[in-house]
């Protein structure tokens, strides 16, 4: 993975081989591997010099995300500011375990988040 995306001291914690939906030129999954670090969540598609496709979504934006079952695979849904990605093709068999984990990350964000929220309310 491009050392570029991390910054001082972000460690990998866990990676999946999946496709994402992207607009080019119409609606396509680009396959590549979604990696959860330590601060943010990153897909880096599998692609040619000059055809790289690089995502970085902050945990702090990442307002759900789920494992949604289909009838051959199962797909995670992000709701990520104000856009619903899907991550489609799951290679791993690990994809409940990656979930998971992002939501043990995210909790602890948006429990702060509702706090500062309430906190302004009473203002």
């Amino acid at each position: 993975m491009d050392e570029g995306l991390l910054s001082t001291g972000e460690q990998i914690r866990a990676t999946l081989k999946c496709s994402v939906k992207v607009f080019i030129y119409g609606l396509v999954f680009r396959p590549g591997t979604l990696v959860l670090t330590t601060k943010k969540l990153i897909f880096v598609a599998d692609s040619l010099p000059g055809l790289e496709l690089r995502e970085v979504y902050e945990k702090e934006n990442i307002r759900d995300i789920q494992l949604k079952k289909g009838w051959l695979n199962p797909r995670i849904v992000l709701s990520y500011g104000d856009e619903v990605l899907q991550f489609k093709e799951i290679l791993n068999d690990h994809a409940e375990r990656f979930v998971e984990m992002i939501k043990e990350d995210v909790a602890p964000i948006q429990i702060n988040k509702r706090k500062r929220f309430e906190k302004n309310e009473k203002r």
